[in-house]
């Protein structure tokens, strides 16, 4: 989740009680541990973190994960094979 404006400008909220809101993305976090939330001071700076992180490659947990549940044999530890991780974008991607 990313919130164009810092996360002081909670505090000065006038249309709702900004510690409802605070309490809310604190709730969010709690719930949802694997989402991030960003505060970026503008959009543009929103939008260069969000193209960044839709670009950044996948974890060595996700790949494994995903591998382990598709059959093929992968360790527990050290470097995933780039076959792998190939095979992982194509599925992610819904390329075959």
């Amino acid at each position: 989740m990313v919130v164009e404006d810092r996360y002081s400008a909670v505090f000065k909220l006038d249309r709702v009680r900004p510690a409802l809101v605070a309490d809310g993305l604190a709730e969010c976090q709690v719930r949802w541990p694997s989402v991030p939330v960003i505060f970026a001071e503008t959009r543009q700076l929103a939008e260069e973190w969000t193209y960044r992180f839709l670009a950044a490659p996948p974890s060595p947990a996700e790949v494994r994960v995903w591998a382990q549940r598709e059959g093929h044999v992968v360790s527990d530890r050290g470097r995933v094979p780039g076959r792998l991780v190939e095979a992982f974008l194509r599925a992610r991607s819904g390329d075959t």
